[in-house]
């Protein structure tokens, strides 16, 4: 599994996002049996299977998957970890990408004053992300 990750994780970093939407699935198919739903190497690649679906143009199933990845990744990790406040702010961006500048500016406010009260104030996410809320039309 490990070794397919990396290969899935390859293929995205060079753009083939078919071959790693393939690959990917395997994988979280793969821990979903053996290490279990809530698994958090389940729920990485499930955030991994969300990003390739993006790059792929596959905002629909990008959707699905990431939100998924984000329920995961709350439940497992906690609201204020840094890894789901991470997979909230991909969730955000992708709404963005798909219009829905409501939803996109209301995840990306609350997730924002989470990472303030989580980590440093220079932080390089909060400026980041601060940085998405002044492109969506705030702060």
């Amino acid at each position: 599994m490990i070794t397919r990750q990396g290969l899935a994780d390859s293929y995205l970093a060079s753009g083939r996002s078919r071959e790693a939407v393939s690959v990917y699935k395997r994988v979280v198919a793969d821990r979903e049996r053996v290490l279990g739903p809530d698994h958090l190497g389940t729920i990485m690649a499930r955030n991994r299977l969300g990003a390739a679906y993006q790059q792929m143009g596959k905002t629909a199933a990008a959707e699905q998957v990431c939100e998924r990845a984000r329920a995961g990744f709350e439940r497992v990790l906690g609201p204020r970890h840094p890894d789901t406040l991470r997979s909230r702010a991909d969730l955000a961006r992708l709404y963005y990408r798909l219009g829905r500048y409501g939803d996109a500016r209301v995840l990306l406010r609350d997730t924002v004053d989470r990472l303030e009260r989580t980590l440093p104030e220079d932080d390089p996410l909060i400026r980041e992300l601060r940085e998405d809320l002044a492109d969506i039309g705030e702060e």
